[in-house]
């Protein structure tokens, strides 16, 4: 009965498809539209999508901080089974989205060419770069809808519907972008028009889901006053995503023209072929790393600090494995990088594949520092994330660039941002330290959770079968007799946690041959505590009612509901998930009050 990491691990493979699917549409629609512009437009045309970043990055920022640092809130408030703050937090995000991407649309007509003229360094660029800008501005209210729901449905049970969503918009992408570009005249307007309708296409998947009540999340009406204060909440957990977006922005704007002024565009045309290669690693781990996000919320609302641990180490495990592939295919085959992206320039081609080969050495720190960002904001601790990302974006990586750049030319920008990605990851290590030193961050260790041991709790795992549901009573007994708890009480919450886990042994798994069911027991602050998970169907033990023949039977269900100062249940994960609060006094009464009624 040993605590176990069966259920945590099922969902972490069963997550972990539909993330990588969504992560690999993303990117592998930005690195074949790469691929689709460098070669039918040349590598001018794959320069001048590079310098459109910061534009891009500051359009989406208000998307991705309401969808990240939303859903990130929302899970919070699921893993503690209030479903109408996580509601509130879902409508107000969504609302306030479309209504500043409604107004930036309007604005695409105005600052298109300037915009344009004050990031491109010559001609040729301005006059690729400004179709691109005017057609994104102009569709960024689809694009804003699209991202804001996929990370919202992630969490409400369907993690599958928003990778759909991404794969399709992606498909019907890269699908219009080589027939705009090749069948007819319109060049970057129409690899900007293939973009925005792909998702306005990717959108339509969602609407029955949408329209569906079988969703958590709901848009209810709810006054300005918890609007405004769900919307606060929800702007303060993606602060550090919308850091790190200006920090890309900010990043890409000084580097890209940097790069063009001081090198000159055949260097910009190298460097854009680095900086498109990263959307090949996020390809490949993108995905993994977000199931920090959409997993650890939930386990850190449910204090299950065990199923934490066990999920970051095994997403670090096979993110390291992967990165180790990509570094040595990069390594080793350097042209087949540069020749993806279609360049072509035969003269610098020595200095393309040694550029291509540094700047894939920053990927391992990279990975770290992109799940250090990820696993603190998710845990609402978003000051060392926020560092992070300052330090990654600009701190570190500006001022090492131009130091480089003067003195190694573009293979010294490729050397900065490997040096720039471990500075950051040390430093970031650092602050943590001491700030944990001074009392600012709470816990030991880099996940800044309780240890092992800290409190007194009984966390167990049995097999899902009816004789380790029996069993689980004498385990519990034990515990509450061994914390001080008489030994009535102590009785009575192991018949019910029995109860419980006989039934969902009997019901819950009728199609499932192998399963298993997380019990946990805990006290906190004079509270007992009792949490009970399982992935087999629902059952809501709080809606339970005995057989009218079990009228007088002594514990079960029936009497911890009447000592519970706090009963919750939600379904969450896939996973049924019950909440206890028990209050002792409450237990002997009601324990009293059985044997009477008995007598």
């Amino acid at each position: 009965m040993e605590r176990n990491d069966y259920l945590i691990k099922k969902k972490f493979y069963s997550y972990l498809l539909p993330g990588v699917l969504m992560v690999v549409a993303m990117q592998l629609g930005n690195v074949v539209d790469g691929i689709i512009v460098g070669n039918l437009l040349g590598s001018s045309a794959l320069a001048a999508i590079s310098l459109s970043m910061p534009v891009l990055y500051v359009l989406q920022l208000p998307a991705f901080i309401l969808g990240i640092g939303g859903s990130a809130q929302a899970s919070y408030y699921l893993g503690n089974r209030d479903v109408k703050k996580a509601s509130a937090v879902f409508g107000s995000c969504l609302t306030a989205g479309i209504i500043i991407s409604l107004a930036l649309c309007v604005t695409a007509p105005f600052i298109s060419q300037p915009l344009a003229h004050l990031i491109a360094g010559t001609p040729q660029l301005e006059e690729l770069l400004y179709p691109y800008i005017l057609v994104n501005i102009l569709g960024i209210p689809f694009l804003s809808v699209a991202i804001q729901l996929s990370y919202f449905f992630n969490i409400d049970n369907n993690p599958v519907l928003g990778s759909m969503m991404f794969i399709i918009a992606n498909i019907v992408n890269l699908a219009l972008d080589f027939l705009f570009l090749k069948l007819t005249p319109l060049g970057m307007y129409g690899t900007a028009m293939s973009t925005i309708i792909g998702y306005t296409c990717g959108l339509v998947l969602l609407i029955p889901y949408a329209l569906s009540k079988k969703r958590m999340l709901n848009i209810k009406p709810a006054s300005p006053l918890k609007c405004r204060s769900a919307l606060s909440e929800a702007i303060k957990a993606g602060i550090p995503s919308g850091m790190l977006f200006l920090m890309m922005a900010a990043k890409e704007l000084i580097l890209n023209t940097g790069v063009v002024r001081m090198l000159g565009q055949s260097d910009m045309e190298i460097f854009s072929v680095c900086t498109n290669s990263v959307f090949i690693a996020e390809l490949f781990v993108g995905g993994v790393i977000g199931l920090v996000q959409t997993i650890c919320g939930i386990l850190y609302g449910e204090k299950d600090y065990y199923g934490i641990r066990r999920l970051v180490r095994r997403v670090i495990t096979l993110c390291v494995i992967l990165i180790f592939i990509i570094d040595v295919v990069f390594l080793l085959m350097p042209q087949l990088i540069a020749g993806l992206f279609g360049y072509k320039n035969s003269q610098l081609l020595d200095t393309a594949l040694t550029s291509v080969r540094v700047f894939s050495l920053c990927f391992i720190f990279y990975v770290f520092n992109k799940l250090m960002q990820t696993y603190y904001q998710t845990i609402l601790k978003p000051l060392p994330a926020a560092i992070n990302t300052v330090l990654q974006g600009l701190v570190m990586l500006i001022p090492l660039t131009f130091l480089f750049m003067n003195s190694w030319g573009i293979v010294g920008v490729c050397a900065a941002a490997v040096v720039s990605e471990a500075a950051t990851l040390l430093i970031t290590c650092l602050f943590v330290k001491i700030q944990q030193k001074r009392g600012k961050l709470p816990q030991k260790g880099f996940l800044l959770l309780p240890e092992n041991g800290s409190d007194s709790f009984c966390d167990i795992t049995i097999n899902g079968n009816e004789q380790e549901a029996v069993e689980v009573s004498e385990k519990l007994i034990e515990y509450c007799l061994e914390n001080g708890i008489d030994s009535k009480s102590a009785n009575i919450i192991g018949v019910a946690t029995e109860e419980i886990a006989v039934n969902i042994s009997r019901y819950g798994y009728k199609t499932v041959k192998r399963n298993y069911i997380d019990i946990n027991l805990s006290q906190s602050d004079g509270t007992l505590i009792l949490r009970v998970r399982d992935d087999g169907a629902a059952f809501d033990p709080t809606q339970y009612k005995p057989e009218e023949n079990e009228r007088f039977r002594l514990g079960g269900i029936s009497l911890i509901k009447q000592a519970a100062s706090k009963l919750s249940y939600i379904r969450v994960l896939n996973m049924n998930n019950t909440i206890i609060e028990l209050d002792l006094n409450k237990i002997q009464h009601s324990g009293k009050s059985a044997v009477l009624s008995q007598q």
